[in-house]
Parts: C-alpha cells; sequence; structure tokens
C-alpha cells in the first residue's frame, strides 16, 4: 500500500507529466498550418529506483529522415523541368503553327507565290505577291528574333532571382545552425528550429541540387554542385549567375562566392529550377536566336544565289529585309529563276522550310520534355508528401484527443494530491 508521501509523489509527477503533454499538444495545433513544422511528442516513463510516479522523456519531433531526402532530390528534379518549362513556354509561341500562322506556313505562301509567278513572268500582281510574300517572311523573322530575345531575357532574370532566393534561405539556414548549435548545447529542445530548417533545405532543393550533411554538434551543412559548400561553419556563401556571353554561344555559368570574395567554379551542374533555367536560357531560347540568325543568313544567301537581277534579300547579322519592290522586281528568265527559289525554300532534305523544321524541333522538343518531366516529377514529389505528411504532419483531432485526455488526467492527479493532503490533516489531527 503506497505512503501519503508516495500518494504526494505519484500525484505532483502526473501533474507535470500531463501539463508538458497538454502543452505539446497545444503547441503541435497552433503550428499545424506551419510550412515544415512537424509534430512533437512526449514519452511517459515510469520512474527509476522504484520511485513512485512518472517521469517525461522529451520532445521528440516526428521525423523520416530517408523520405525527406527522397523529396528533396524529388522536388530538385521537379524544380529543373519547372524551370526548363517557365522559359520555354515564353518562346513557345515562336513555334507553335497548328493555327497555320507562322515562318513555316509563310515559306510554303512565298514559294506558292514564286511559282505562280513563274507561270505568268507578266502578271503585275503575282509580282506583287511576291515582294509581299517576301516581306511578310522577313516581319515574321525580325519578329521571332525579338520573341526570343525577350524569352531568353526573362529566362536570365529568372535566374538571376531564383539564385538570390537561395542565397536568402543559405543565410537562415547559416543563422538556424548557430541557434540550434546553442541550443542543443546547453541541453534546450530546439525541435521547431530543426523543423524550420529542414524546411528551408527542401524549399532549397527544388532551386537548386543539394546535399546536406549533419554535423555533430545540431548543425547541418549544404553542398552544391561539385561538393561545393554552400553553408558550412563559416556561415553562408552565395551562389552568383554570370552575364550572358556574346553570340552566338550566350553562356552563363553559375559560381559560388564565398564570404572573402573567392570565386569558385561549382564543377557540376546547379540543378533545380535555377539549373533548369540557365541550362533552356543557353542551350535553347539564347541558342534559338543563334540558329535563327543562321536560317534568315541561309534564307538570304539561298533565294539571292538564284537571282540575277541584284539582292531580294538583305541580312545584317540581327535584321532581314527586302530589297525590292513590286515596281523594281524583274527576274530575266523568270519562270526559271522563280522556280528554283521555289525550289530552294521547298525541295528536299536541306531545303529552307527542312531547316526551318530543324530550328522548330530543337525548341519543340525540350518544352515537350519540360512538360513531361514536370507532370512525373510532380506526381512522385505529391506522392512522397503525402506519405511524409501522414508520419510528420499535425492531425488536429488527434492533437485535441490528447489535449482532453492530459487535462483529464491532470484533474484525477489534483485529486490524488487532495485526497494526501486531507489523510495528512486526518492522521495530525489524530496524532494531536
Amino acid at each position: 500500500m503506497a505512503t501519503i508521501n508516495e500518494l504526494y509523489g505519484i500525484g505532483l509527477s502526473a501533474l507535470t507529466a500531463n501539463k508538458s503533454l497538454a502543452a505539446i499538444a497545444s503547441q503541435n495545433i497552433a503550428n499545424a498550418d506551419t510550412p515544415g513544422y512537424v509534430r512533437q511528442s512526449l514519452a511517459l516513463t515510469t520512474r527509476y529506483l522504484g520511485l513512485p510516479g512518472v517521469d517525461v522523456e522529451g520532445p521528440r519531433a516526428i521525423r523520416n529522415p530517408f523520405l525527406a531526402g527522397q523529396l528533396v532530390d524529388t522536388l530538385g528534379r521537379l524544380g529543373y523541368h519547372e524551370g526548363q518549362q517557365a522559359a520555354l513556354t515564353r518562346i513557345e509561341g515562336v513555334v507553335n503553327e497548328l493555327d497555320g500562322n507562322g515562318i513555316g506556313p509563310l515559306l510554303g505562301d512565298f514559294a506558292s507565290a514564286l511559282d505562280q509567278w513563274a507561270a505568268n513572268p507578266n502578271d503585275v500582281d503575282l509580282k506583287g505577291s511576291v515582294i509581299a510574300g517576301a516581306e511578310a517572311l522577313a516581319s515574321a523573322i525580325n519578329g521571332a528574333r525579338q520573341q526570343f530575345l525577350e524569352g531568353a531575357d526573362a529566362a536570365y532574370d529568372e535566374a538571376v532571382g531564383t539564385a538570390t532566393e537561395v542565397n536568402q534561405m543559405a543565410e537562415e539556414i547559416a543563422s538556424l545552425n548557430d541557434q540550434i548549435r546553442n541550443l542543443q548545447g546547453a541541453g534546450k529542445n530546439a525541435n521547431e528550429l530543426i523543423s524550420r530548417r529542414d524546411y528551408l533545405v527542401s524549399e532549397m532543393g527544388r532551386l537548386v541540387d543539394v546535399d546536406t550533411v549533419a554535423q555533430d554538434d545540431g548543425s547541418v551543412y549544404v553542398f552544391v554542385g561539385a561538393g561545393r559548400a554552400l553553408v558550412d561553419e563559416s556561415g553562408a556563401s552565395k551562389l552568383k549567375v554570370g552575364d550572358p556571353g556574346p553570340a552566338p554561344g550566350y553562356a552563363i555559368e553559375v559560381t559560388l562566392e564565398r564570404a572573402n570574395g573567392q570565386s569558385l567554379s561549382l564543377g557540376a551542374p546547379v540543378g533545380g529550377r535555377l539549373g533548369g533555367l540557365t541550362e533552356a536560357y543557353q542551350d535553347t531560347a539564347a541558342g534559338a536566336v543563334a540558329q535563327l540568325d543562321a536560317f534568315a543568313q541561309d534564307l538570304s544567301d539561298r533565294i539571292n544565289a538564284e537571282y540575277s537581277a541584284g539582292d531580294l534579300f538583305a541580312f545584317d547579322g540581327q535584321t532581314l529585309t527586302v530589297v525590292q519592290d513590286a515596281s523594281t522586281l524583274t527576274i530575266p528568265a523568270v519562270g526559271t529563276e522563280a522556280s528554283n527559289m521555289a525550289d530552294a525554300i521547298n525541295v528536299g532534305n536541306g531545303s529552307i522550310l527542312d531547316n526551318w523544321q530543324g530550328l522548330v524541333n530543337s525548341v519543340a522538343s525540350p518544352i515537350q520534355a519540360a512538360n513531361a518531366g514536370v507532370a512525373i516529377e510532380g506526381a512522385t514529389a505529391t506522392q512522397l508528401e503525402t506519405i511524409l505528411l501522414s508520419e510528420t504532419a499535425v492531425s488536429v483531432d488527434e492533437e485535441l484527443i490528447t489535449l482532453s485526455q492530459a487535462n483529464a488526467a491532470f484533474e484525477a492527479a489534483s485529486e490524488v494530491i487532495k485526497v494526501a493532503g486531507q489523510l495528512t490533516t486526518t492522521i495530525l489531527n489524530m496524532v494531536g
């Protein structure tokens, strides 16, 4: 049979334990919508050495490092495809000719006008149609070049903004490392700060490929590229998106800048959304400008080569213009020359139209790959997030039940103490 002191011990330990349980449940409920917050729990254990009552162990954050790591990797691949998609959809309209408009159909119209004029060289209206077709084609090519440039510029600007986001996260992770290190060194609970840091690492993983290494002092180092430390014991470094290189390469490089000003090559693709944006910029968007310039030069050269009375087109490296107008357009042996120009556009592998289709495919294929990647990796990320949240997220209903149980147990413990007090009073009165 328990002594009065043991009753006091049981009651007081139960009061303390259930007060802690209620506090943790309330904290979980308050943070149910906080991004990255993971549920915390306490464990009740019997006291050691035969002492009556219960002790509290924890709080312990409910984490799954394996699933969290898998999610970061998946988000990195998803972010890469999202970056590609964001950059390339801005230029998709240039090569989307399903509505019958665009450079491809205009090439066909120009070739048709040439064929009709070849059959009727004295028809003034047909001669005018040739010039009108050439001017429409030149205008479309110049407009496409401008759209490619604007799309490339937008992708570059977004890449710079994405690097800024990464740098801000790195600064916060470095600050959280310091706080966590200090709290854990003092034997205090740092679970909320760890949850916030894990959330930032996950979000950063969508923007760039990251690897993390946990340290014994509670901090986490973050690496990018070929093992370059973005966050380590010295704090946070920064990613910098370099200025675009000249045509035709238009290359941009992402480097890591240390706090001391040292600039380091990443040594490997940066990955994530930033990698998708930079690669879409130089490989497709800006690359399409170079391809279009080469296409315009080829168009001008090949048409002019068939025109014995001078140049029909002029290309200065950026702008395609029509030299002739309907009043000055004269071609000796017009039937042969006009037909040859039409054939240069339409006939065989390596034709002008065939070359245009090659440019279209070089833009359309990455867009299709990006769309497919977003769909596949997005579905995988959603599945992983659902599984992870089922383990780590707060269920308000469950926490309310825990809170109610803790409050009821708290009241019961209060009754135990009250009874122990009454017994003590009775015994003292009997002795007295």
